[in-house]
């Protein structure tokens, strides 16, 4: 399984580290168990570890999962950062283009470089500076 689950207690946050390969059915799959934990410890922060991902995603896969996690919205209210790798311009694309999808579906995602300003923007203190927000 190309993703793990662990949940930061002393914040409230479930946080899941993937690594490759990561399919479509892994990345459901995922989403499944972390909501899982989440309903358990009464959480809606979601902080995804996308640091050592190396391969390009599909375009069409990004687009689905981002229509799974709207059919899911209805249950829950999603709050998820995501770090992507800081040197894997492909990643970082293929991250942004779900920032965007899941925008498009009012999805509360953001993407950081950084995991301190990833927990400080989703647990809302101030000055978490998403990616897009750093470059302006």
């Amino acid at each position: 399984m190309p993703w793990e689950i662990t949940y930061l207690e002393s914040i409230n946050v479930v946080k899941t580290v993937y690594t490759e390969p990561v399919t479509l059915e892994e990345l459901v799959n995922a989403a499944i168990a972390t909501l899982k934990v989440a309903k358990e410890k009464d959480t809606h922060f979601f902080l995804g570890d996308c640091t050592e991902l190396t391969e390009n995603g599909s375009v069409l896969d990004i687009f689905k999962l981002g229509e799974f996690l709207e059919s899911l919205k209805a249950d829950w209210n999603i709050k998820e950062a995501v770090i992507a790798p800081k040197t894997r311009k492909n990643v970082i694309e293929d991250l942004s283009f779900f920032e965007t999808v899941t925008k498009n579906r009012d999805i509360k995602v953001r993407l950081f470089l950084d995991e301190d300003e990833a927990l400080t923007w989703l647990t809302g203190q101030p000055s978490g500076k998403s990616l897009h927000e750093q470059n302006g």
